[in-house]
């Protein structure tokens, strides 16, 4: 009997897609090297014919969006979670996304659109105060960047959205 519910169990797939290697921030303490390159059209058609393909084999389906700064890449990451959703929501499997972003991107409109795609979970990266941030993390031109940071203000209109801040 064992064997047979073995066989039966189906995996999670759960991915980390890098969807871009490019970041708007110049950090004081970074230490990649910037090769600036975003998922493409390309990669979207590849990624969505292996799901198209494979979805039946998996429980659930997970992407983690991951960079440099993904945000560089919204459109994609919209257009593909939209298209994963809707392939997933056909052979129903789970569909949930989270990404990790500096937050520079992350107005309230971009907000809504990956909520909508089932990207649910999010790290906004701060480094403390205002003027340690900025310190640490400008632009490339020098700029500070924690006032355009957006995230901070985008969670005090949604609710309910659970914030965990957490110091490393």
């Amino acid at each position: 009997i064992e064997n047979l519910q073995k066989d039966k169990m189906k995996p999670k797939l759960e991915l980390t897609i890098m969807a871009s290697t490019a970041c708007n921030f110049r950090c004081e303490y970074c230490y990649e090297e910037l090769m600036p390159k975003t998922i493409d059209s390309e990669f979207s058609s590849v990624f969505i014919k292996y799901i198209e393909k494979n979805v039946e084999h998996f429980e659930s389906i997970f992407i983690d969006w991951f960079g440099g700064e993904p945000l560089l890449a919204r459109k994609e990451i919209i257009l593909i979670s939209s298209q994963v959703k809707s392939i997933c929501r056909l052979q129903q499997v789970p569909y949930v996304g989270s990404i990790t972003t500096n937050g520079y991107f992350l107005d309230y409109k971009t907000f809504l659109k990956l909520l909508n795609q089932n990207i649910l979970f999010y790290q906004v990266t701060i480094d403390g105060n205002k003027e340690w941030h900025d310190k640490y993390r400008p632009l490339k031109s020098g700029e500070g960047t924690y006032v355009k940071t957006k995230a901070p203000r985008i969670m005090t209109v949604i609710d309910p959205v659970k914030v965990v801040l957490t110091n490393y």
